[in-house]
């Protein structure tokens, strides 16, 4: 499970503050509007701002500069901000990797209910870096953040539940999350439980389902998905290709 949570938090470093930046009050701002903003005190405002210097947004990319401005906000409790700020000290991204730090940043942002800080600090726990290993609690924060319905997190329920990470194996638990997350889009779950579909683990076999959440995760390019996606089809009866297909529109919300 290691390498896949690592390779989400990767993908978020560039991807997390997006929907949060369309939304913003300041995301309208001059740079020099949004400078002054910033240098008022305003929490928000400090976030975008490290958003633009780490894209290189109407001014010189500079991580530096946006882990500065990212550490101000994060300092005044923003959860966006204390995640982003954590990702950066995970990676060392324009700073030297402090695990530690990053525990800390996401503890205080998933104790404020935030489903991204709860799956971080789920993930943390899980590979036992910055703290020690700890499947108990990495199940805990990850539940918390599921119910909220977190994408990555209710895929990180069911892995545990089918890989039996601290607990005993659950297939029919394991499906269940890995639909939840599915259903909102999610790659790695669609492949997840595809595979128990055709397999029959822990749900009963249905070849045509199955199909449809492979052919949805390969779509995203997981090649994994498109090797076992030709089983699926081997298994499928005349005329039962099509209905496949079809269903694959409809599976995902």
């Amino acid at each position: 499970m290691k390498n896949t949570l690592l390779l989400f938090i990767t993908l978020l470093l560039f991807t997390f503050s997006v929907p949060q930046l369309a939304l913003s009050d300041t995301a309208s701002l001059s740079i020099k509007e949004l400078t002054a903003l910033a240098e008022q005190g305003d929490a928000e405002a400090q976030l975008d701002l490290g958003n633009r210097y780490r894209d290189g947004n109407e001014v010189k990319q500079d991580i530096k500069k946006a882990l500065e401005w990212y550490e101000k906000s994060a300092e005044q409790g923003l959860p966006r901000s204390q995640n982003m700020t954590g990702i950066m000290y995970f990676q060392g991204i324009g700073v030297t990797p402090e695990p530690q730090k990053a525990f800390i940043l996401f503890e205080k942002s998933a104790m404020q209910g935030d489903s991204d800080g709860e799956y971080f600090l789920g993930t943390m726990y899980n590979v036992g870096s910055g703290t020690e290993k700890d499947f108990k609690k990495s199940l805990e924060w990850f539940k918390k953040s599921a119910e909220q319905g977190n994408a990555m997190s209710q895929n990180s329920v069911g892995v545990m539940y089918r890989d039996g990470e601290g607990l005993e194996p659950d297939p029919a638990e394991a499906a269940k999350w890995f639909r939840k997350s599915a259903e909102q889009g999610h790659g790695e779950a669609q492949l997840s439980l595809g595979v128990m579909l055709l397999n029959g683990n822990g749900v009963s076999v249905d070849y045509v389902e199955s199909y449809a959440w492979l052919y949805l995760s390969f779509l995203q390019g997981n090649q994994t998905a498109r090797q076992r996606l030709g089983e699926a089809e081997s298994k499928l009866k005349k005329g039962q290709l099509k209905k496949a297909q079809k269903l694959a529109k409809n599976l995902v919300k």
